[in-house]
Formats: structure tokens, C-alpha cells, sequence
């Protein structure tokens, strides 16, 4: 009721003030203070670690704009094809921190060295010292030298002591 009284208030003084639209201007006030709506993805399911998320695993929420952090995930491109960096319930936001590209190699795998020349290739067998996705330096374990050797982790099994392509590490597995 006291609010009521105000907005009468406000309305006489902009009345005789000579502002004919004040009415308006209140209601195109009010109608700005409402809410922008957006949707965003969230999980159908709850995601396990490092598990890879998938089309299938989104659906669409719409909620207030206000509400989102600014590091919440809006668009599904960016999810799809991404691991877990923890358990994600279903039905929440998604951080930017939650995901992350998907591990190629994990702390303590086998894994063949590569080194790739355009006019030879050597290999060698060798342990992954921590985990790492496709494209990351990894330390690598010589299992002949007992050396630790500075890589990068190329897909699950291989990593290359100068980044190659899968294309280059193809030609030069035949």
C-alpha cells in the first residue's frame, strides 16, 4: 500500500512537471527491470570424470541472465566432445572449469616415443609420467635410458618428442 502511495506520488509530480507521457515512461521502467531470458545447456545425466560428453547428454534451460556466472557454458559446440574435469550432476550450470579436453594419455601408461625427421623415424618405448590430452607436453620416461624426456601427448599410446600430425604419425608408423 505504501508503495502504491509513492508511485501516485511520482506520478502527480511528473504530471505537473509538464511530462504528459509520464504514465509511460513508469511503465517502460517497470517493463526494463524484468528479467532477460537466455537458454543454456545443462546435462540430462549425471557425468562421471572423464567421461566424454556428447550431444545426446544436453538439454536446453531457459533461466535468468542475471543468475549465470560469467564463466557458465551458453553454447552445446563447446560441450560436445569435452571430458569432465569432476562429477557433474544432471540439471546444473556447467563451468568452463568443469570440462576440458579429453586425456590422451594417463600418469603410468605405456607409450611409444616418437621422433620424426622428413628422413627417419625413431621409436622407443617409454612411461607417462602424469596424465595429458592430445596436443599437451607430457613427461615421458625412457624405459631403455631410464631418461625423462619432454613430449607431446599425440593420441592414446603415442607421444612425439617434436609435435607431428596424425597424418605424419601414420605415414611414419607404415
Amino acid at each position: 500500500m505504501k508503495h502504491m502511495k509513492h508511485l501516485a506520488l511520482i506520478l502527480l509530480l511528473l504530471a505537473t512537471a509538464g511530462l504528459a507521457d509520464a504514465p509511460a515512461a513508469v511503465a517502460a521502467s517497470r517493463q526494463s527491470a524484468e528479467p532477460e531470458l537466455i537458454r543454456i545447456p545443462m546435462l540430462k545425466r549425471p557425468i562421471a570424470r572423464d567421461e566424454i560428453i556428447s550431444a545426446d547428454d544436453i538439454v536446453w534451460y531457459e533461466t535468468s541472465a542475471r543468475r549465470m556466472p560469467g564463466t557458465a557454458m551458453t553454447e552445446a559446440e563447446s560441450l560436445i566432445g569435452m571430458a569432465a574435469q569432476r562429477y557433474l550432476p544432471a540439471g546444473r550450470v556447467i563451468l568452463a572449469r568443469d570440462i576440458g579436453a579429453p586425456l590422451a594419455v594417463r600418469k603410468g601408461d605405456l607409450v611409444a616415443i616418437v621422433y620424426t625427421t622428413p628422413y627417419m623415424t625413431l621409436t622407443a618405448r617409454g612411461r607417462v609420467l602424469e596424465d595429458a590430452a592430445a596436443g599437451a607436453s607430457v613427461r615421458t620416461l625412457n624405459s631403455h635410458s631410464n631418461r625423462t624426456v619432454e613430449a607431446t601427448a599425440i593420441a592414446p599410446g603415442i607421444v612425439a618428442t617434436r609435435p607431428i600430425t596424425h597424418e605424419q604419425l601414420a605415414e611414419a608408423m607404415r
